[in-house]
Formats: structure tokens, sequence, C-alpha cells
């Protein structure tokens, strides 16, 4: 009986007025470069979309890739923050971001600058729901993005969202009811195996992967000019944030071409 009053009291707090209260929280945490602020507010909206069985629209989405932007950003790792931005882009194109969150100079400013400078628009088709449909950052699809990270939802036949995830670079799809498959080879080869067959997800996801490689090392690039600018001028801060973030765009670029070309040959064969 206390198991499942604690059980209700959590889902009644599951709901979008309290996800944009945390978003919201983190924020202000962030701006104050306030760190356990902002990672118990990040933690609170993370579980919020964990259990959200609300309809999330393209907006709410995009706050929640900011957030991870943010947190990826305390957690020195440039590459995800490149990406979480590249994600909220897609899914609310001509965002600026605030001086508010980020005063011109502040160094998370390069990494937004560095998620404007590629785009990454290659998808890999989700299998077809037994029932009721799917939505992708917001939005009803029948695809979903390889290279970058993306907001799930599951609605059955009456529009009642069954399962929210955050699913990051490489993660599996969560489960959800599949219609069956039919097989146009069954009635005159039956033990014919297409080429690929049933791998059409890790072809895609291999190469939006690599994708992504290719434009984080580009973007490594556009850095490295930024930071011999930098040191031309003899701007020591700005030539520590450019240094370190060149290279981990470096790093991750290269990791994530070479890791897209396994799971591409994986798919193919």
């Amino acid at each position: 009986m206390i198991l499942a009053l604690v059980v209700a009291a959590a889902q009644a707090s599951c709901d979008l007025p309290t996800l944009h209260d945390d978003i919201s929280t983190a924020e202000k945490a962030f701006a104050e470069m306030e760190s356990v602020g902002f990672s118990g507010a990040e933690e609170d909206a993370t579980s919020q979309i964990e259990c959200m069985q609300q309809p999330l629209t393209p907006i709410e989405v995009a706050s929640y890739h900011r957030l991870e932007a943010l947190r990826a950003f305390f957690d020195d790792d440039h590459s995800s923050v490149i990406l979480n931005f590249q994600a909220m882009l897609a899914t609310q194109p001509g965002y600026e971001l605030p001086e508010s969150i980020a005063p011109q100079g502040h160094p998370l400013r390069d990494d937004f600058q560095a998620a404007q400078q590629f785009t990454v628009n290659d998808t890999f088709p989700l299998d077809p729901p037994a029932s009721g449909w799917i939505t992708i950052d917001g939005k009803r699809a029948e695809a979903a993005p390889s290279g970058r990270p993306f907001v799930f939802q599951y609605f059955d036949d009456a529009g009642t969202v069954k399962h929210t995830a955050y699913v990051e670079v490489g993660r599996p799809i969560p489960d959800y009811p599949k219609a069956p498959k039919s097989d146009p080879n069954a009635s005159t080869n039956p033990t014919k195996t297409p080429k690929g067959g049933g791998s059409g997800a890790l072809l895609g996801t291999g190469i939006g992967v690599a994708a992504v490689g290719a434009g984080l090392y580009g973007a490594a690039f556009a850095m490295h000019s930024s930071y011999d600018k930098q040191v031309a001028a003899g701007n020591a801060d700005k030539i520590q944030s450019l240094h370190g973030t060149t290279n981990a765009l470096t790093i991750t670029g290269v990791g994530l071409l070479v890791a897209g070309a396994g799971v591409t040959v994986a798919g193919v064969f």
C-alpha cells in the first residue's frame, strides 16, 4: 500500500509544468556556474523525461536538448555539447543562444558556433508499430536520426503516451509493439535471406555516425583557424578554451569516423 502511494505520487509530479520548472532552474544554475544546483535540476528534468506520459512538442524537446548540451559542458565533453546543440537546432531551427545563458565571450559559444557549421540529416527507418504511432523530437515520424540524439515517444491507438525516452547516438531504439514483417520471398524461396537483411538500422546508424565524425572533424579545422587568430592576438583565455575544444573535436571526430565505418560494414554484411 505504501509503495503504491509512493509510485502514485511520483507519477503525479511527472508532467510538463514540472519539466519546464526543472529546466528553468537548471539554466539559472548554469548561468551562475553553480554546478551542484545545476546537477540536481538536470537529474530531475531527466527523470521527468523518462516517466513522461504527456505528448512533448518540438519546443519542449529542444529545451531538453539544450539542457543536455549544458550538462555536457559541465562535464567538459565538448563533442557531446556540439551534438546536443545540433539536435536542438534540428528541432528548433533559427534558435539563438541567449546571453542570459552564455554572455559574449563565454566558451559555450564556441561549441554552439561549431554546431551551426554542419548538419546531420541522415536517418534510418523505424519498424512500423503494430498500433498507434511514434514521434521523434515532438513530430510524428517513420524514421529517426542516426547521427544525433533525439527524444522518442510511442503512442497507442487512443493517443496515450506509452513510452518516452532520450536516445543517445548509437543507442538502441526503445522497445514497442511492432507490426509483423512480410517476406516477399517466402512463397518462392523460403530459405533465401536477402543480403544485409534486418540490418537497415545498423547501416543507417553507421552512415550517420560516420557523418557526425566527419562533421566534427571539419569543425575542428574551423576551430583551429579561430585558435590561430587568438594566438596572433595574444588572447590567453580564448587560446586555452579553443585549444581544448579543437583537440576534443579532432579526437572525437576521428573516433566516430572509425566507429561509423565499422557499424556500416556490419550493416552491409
